[in-house]
């Protein structure tokens, strides 16, 4: 399941990786943020799924895709197929995103869900 924050708390190993953290210190990860972080991405703000491509999340600083190192979500492996195999679905029956839909409501309780996202048949030519 896809997290808005990762809560972490405190431990005097923090303290080493990054000295600004107090040993009595929580930690909390933001991926939300982290993931839009101008001084991290360029024009993070864009929609640009190929930034991604090829990333190592254990490397890329700031890159948070289902949690942190050893901490990662076992669902993962999960995911990514069944998202993959939903586009194709998508793509398949000729379908595409309505342009005129600009946003979405994606309820913050697990954020697995996206409500009334609309498609179109896709246009021939």
């Amino acid at each position: 399941m896809p997290r808005r924050n990762l809560l972490r708390v405190a431990s005097p190993g923090f303290h080493r990786l990054d000295g600004r953290i107090g040993a009595g210190d929580d930690v909390l990860m933001l991926p939300l943020l982290s993931h839009r972080d101008p001084a991290l991405w360029d024009d993070p703000g864009a929609f640009r799924p190929e930034r991604w491509e090829g990333l190592d999340p254990d490397t890329a600083s700031g890159y948070l895709p289902f949690g942190h190192a050893g901490e990662r979500c076992w669902g993962r492996h999960m995911v990514l197929p069944l998202a993959e195999r939903l586009l194709d679905i998508v793509r398949h029956n000729g379908l595409a995103p309505d342009p005129r839909q600009t946003v979405a409501k994606v309820p913050l309780a697990g954020l697995m869900s996206v409500a009334d996202v609309r498609v179109l048949p896709r246009p021939r030519g």
